[in-house]
């Protein structure tokens, strides 16, 4: 009797289902249907409008970073191309044979490899390979291949030398902006993260975004070698100087080689 039934609902259920199949689409009941069921799409859409504020922010706080890391790695592909753009500018002249440094410079450099990175007594060093005919000496000046000033030579033994990097914290260096080599400033590390750019004068007209180099009165280094870029500035009324914040163009703790400048032969 139980399988009876059984096998009776199914073909109830059957038999339902075909039902309102054809009432649905013989007779008025679909426009009844639809009416139904219009203001309820239509408050879903109003709920995920609400909810596209919400979900912008989170994106934005959950990619800021990678956001942040693109720029980054956008403007060292741009300071390598202009770098480059620069080195075949004497290729195709075919008036000189000699580096991309010394036709940028006018400063002969040493390719040396990173050996290690490391934290020396608080400082951050890079320390690379040393020959003793490579005429490194301490007080060079140090930068990528394109043309990014990592920092200074602050030790010299038979094998290796110590690059003290740019954004520690006892690092100093004399810059100027690219567009405006009247402004002069001095720049100094911060916490091996970022650089300070301090004694702008009052009246200097510097923005986020300007590119900052380094300056012809810096000692053993080439003006023009790229610092970084202005990432925030900060101005008090009445005080005499201005201060900002650059960030480098690359990371200067993730490099292979570096170039040192010495003295012209």
């Amino acid at each position: 009797m139980l399988i009876k039934w059984k096998q009776n609902k199914k073909i109830l259920l059957f038999l339902a289902v075909t039902f309102f199949i054809l009432l649905y689409y013989l007779t008025p009941f679909k426009i009844v249907v639809n009416k139904i069921s219009l203001p309820l799409y239509s408050k879903g859409d109003s709920v995920n409008n609400s909810a596209k504020p919400v979900y912008s922010w989170w994106y934005s706080v959950t990619n800021g970073r990678k956001l942040v890391d693109r720029v980054n790695f956008q403007d060292k592909l741009i300071s390598e191309l202009e770098f480059g753009l620069q080195d075949k500018e004497y290729d195709l002249t075919g008036t000189s044979t000699k580096t991309a440094f010394e036709n940028r410079f006018g400063r002969v450099s040493v390719k040396s490899k990173v050996i290690v990175q490391r934290i020396n007594a608080g400082k951050r060093e890079l320390i690379i390979e040393n020959k003793s005919d490579s005429g490194i000496f301490v007080g060079a000046a140090a930068a990528t291949t394109e043309g990014v000033y990592i920092g200074k030579v602050v030790s010299v033994s038979e094998n290796t030398a110590a690059v003290l990097l740019s954004t520690d914290s006892s690092s100093t260096v004399a810059v100027s902006l690219a567009r405006n080599l009247g402004i002069q400033a001095i720049i100094k590390g911060s916490h091996g993260v970022s650089m300070n750019m301090e004694l702008i004068p009052q009246d200097a007209a510097i923005e986020i975004g300007d590119i900052v180099v380094t300056s012809l009165l810096e000692e053993n280094t080439p003006a023009g070698l790229l610092v970084g870029r202005i990432s925030s500035t900060s101005y008090v009324e009445g005080q005499l100087f201005q201060e900002a914040t650059v960030t480098p163009f690359v990371n200067l703790f993730g490099l292979g080689d570096v170039n040192v400048i010495v003295p012209n032969l």
